[in-house]
């Protein structure tokens, strides 16, 4: 935006605006004794500038965003910590010498003499903490104002801002998947597995599996970058 120098004839003088900060513009001089608020409607009338950019002309300039702090960090690295722990540690299904990936497929499906209400139950915890996580770490899908901007800091940022970055479209699509999945994992047959009759669907599983295999692989990566970076 261009401003231009106005003059009025009869009890106004000079008014010049000067470019301030982009788009900005800052009151040097104002002479007579109208109102600011007249001000404001003949500027408005007399050169086409709206009051809500005026406002804004008017308006300090907020200062620079605060560095991020290692308390900030940790915060962030324990919310993702506690997505793990709730889908891998918390239940106490993992057993032992078991690789990540075998028992996420395994714990995708029903497990024995779980109903599906428990079933249902149990994936729902997973992904409410998939969530929860990302939530955490919403101001992390940005680079944040650092005091060590070493090349080495700066690679470490990138990762977990990446990673949370993906965190954020994983997650909508784990429970998608989940949503879309679930009514053919479980349905009822005419056999009986504990108390209820379920019908057990392979495939629907593998997918959920796999689902929570990505979605928890993105959580470690950016857990892992923090627990790398620096202020």
């Amino acid at each position: 935006m261009v401003c231009k120098r106005i003059t009025e004839r009869h009890n106004w003088t000079d008014t010049i605006f000067d470019r301030y900060s982009r788009s900005c513009f800052r009151v040097r001089s104002i002479k007579g004794a109208a109102s600011l608020s007249l001000l404001l409607a003949l500027m408005t009338l007399g050169s086409g500038i709206c009051l809500a950019q005026m406002h804004t002309v008017l308006t300090p300039v907020s200062g620079a965003a605060s560095a991020v702090t290692q308390r900030r960090i940790n915060e962030w690295a324990a919310a993702l910590e506690q997505a793990r722990w709730t889908l891998v540690e918390e239940s106490g299904l993992r057993q032992p010498n078991e690789t990540l990936h075998v028992y996420l497929y395994r714990v995708a499906q029903p497990l024995s003499a779980e109903s599906p209400a428990q079933y249902t139950a149990r994936i729902d915890s997973y992904l409410a903490a998939f969530a929860k996580a990302t939530a955490a770490t919403l101001s992390v899908r940005r680079m944040p104002t650092l005091l060590d901007n070493s090349t080495a800091n700066q690679i470490v940022w990138q990762r977990a801002v990446r990673a949370i970055s993906l965190m954020s479209g994983r997650v909508p699509k784990s429970q998608t998947t989940w949503t879309r999945t679930r009514k053919l994992i479980l349905q009822k047959s005419s056999g009986v597995q504990g108390t209820k009759k379920t019908f057990f669907d392979t495939a629907g599983s593998n997918v959920l599996g796999s689902e929570l295999e990505q979605t928890l692989g993105v959580v470690l990566e950016a857990r892992s970058a923090l627990r790398d970076a620096r202020p």
